[in-house]
C-alpha cells in the first residue's frame, strides 16, 4: 500500500518544550499522540541554539536539510550536522544541546520507541536512469529532499514527489524509485521487533 504524504497539506505544532515549531510528516499508529506512538517522522525548524526535549523510551535520529548545528549528546565531544552529514542517532531521554551554527536550521527528525521498533535510515542521492529498489521492511518512508522522483510499488499505485513530499509505503511492498533528474532523499525503514 502507498499512501502519498504532501508537504502542502501539512500544519505546524509547537514543540514539547515550548522552544519552536515542528511539521509533522507521519506518526504510527495513524493519530497516536506523543505519548504513544511506535515512529513519527517530523521537520524542525531551528532558529537558535538551546536544549532538545526529552522524550523517555524514544530513540531519535536527526538529519540536518537546511543550515549547520553542532550537538552535544549526553557531554559527549561536539557532532557538527549539516545537509550533507548522515543522520544522528541518540537516545530521547538524555540531555543534548543544539548549538546553531549557520541558521535558521530545518532539520528531519525520526522519533522510534526503543524495543518496539528498529529503524534503518539513510541519505539516497538517486541519478536518472538508475532506478532504486526498495528494501523490505514493515514500513517504508521516503521523503524527497530535492529533485523530483517517482515511486512505484509491485502492487500498481504510484505517486510523484517533488520537494518535501514523503511517501509511506506498508505492507512489505517492493518497489522503485527512479528519478528524472539527479534527487536527493531520506529512506527511512521500520521493522516490527519480535513477539
Amino acid at each position: 500500500m502507498l499512501n502519498l504524504l504532501p508537504a502542502r497539506e501539512r500544519r505546524p505544532t509547537p514543540w514539547k518544550n515550548g522552544q519552536g515549531w515542528t511539521t509533522e510528516i507521519a506518526i504510527h499508529p495513524p493519530g497516536a499522540g506523543l505519548d504513544r506512538f511506535d515512529w513519527r517522522a517530523s521537520i524542525a525548524e531551528v532558529a537558535v541554539s538551546g536544549p532538545f526535549s526529552s522524550f523517555p523510551g524514544l530513540d531519535r535520529w536527526l538529519a540536518v536539510l537546511e543550515g549547520a548545528m553542532t550537538l552535544v549528546i549526553d557531554g559527549a565531544a561536539p557532532l557538527a550536522l549539516d545537509a550533507g552529514a548522515e543522520p544522528a542517532r541518540f537516545p530521547g531521554d538524555v540531555p543534548v544541546w543544539a548549538e546553531v551554527r549557520s541558521g535558521p536550521v530545518r532539520d528531519l527528525n525520526i522519533m522510534t520507541a526503543r524495543g518496539r521498533v528498529a529503524a534503518d535510515i539513510r541519505r539516497l542521492q538517486l541519478e536518472p536512469g538508475v532506478p532504486l529498489r526498495l528494501a523490505a521492511a514493515d514500513e517504508m518512508l521516503l521523503v524527497c529532499l530535492s529533485g523530483e522522483v517517482r515511486i512505484g510499488i509491485d502492487d500498481g499505485a504510484s505517486a510523484a514527489l517533488g520537494e518535501l513530499d514523503a511517501v509511506l509505503v506498508t505492507g512489505a511492498a517492493g518497489g522503485l524509485v527512479e528519478a528524472s533528474a539527479p534527487a536527493r532523499l531520506i529512506a527511512a525503514g521500520f521493522t516490527r521487533a519480535a513477539g
